[in-house]
């Protein structure tokens, strides 16, 4: 037996975790919150327009927990989030202030 006993554990603060705002905080540090023209998704992906897309740090996007960057010409840039790509691209919105 531990030092504590159940009903102590039962009473430890849980900590609820914004998981997409983090991701969504990682990639706007990552591309540079002024970088942003356009923020959409589709069902797995979020959808950038960006003024530049190669000044984009990949590793710290991967890093956020992503699952891989598609870049398109110059200035688009698709990142793939997963199921809860929406969720992310509120947050990314709400980062950059694009309603």
């Amino acid at each position: 037996m531990g030092l504590f006993s159940r009903k102590d554990k039962d009473k430890e603060p849980k900590v609820k975790v914004n998981k997409s705002l983090i991701k969504a905080q990682a990639i706007v540090d990552a591309i540079g919150k002024d970088n942003f023209i356009t923020i959409d998704n589709c069902a797995s992906r979020l959808r950038l327009t960006l003024k530049d897309n190669k000044s984009v740090d990949d590793a710290k996007i991967k890093a956020a927990g992503t699952f891989g960057l598609v870049r398109l010409g110059d200035s688009a840039l698709q990142i793939v989030i997963g199921g809860d790509v929406e969720h992310v691209t509120n947050e990314v919105r709400n980062l950059v202030e694009h309603k």
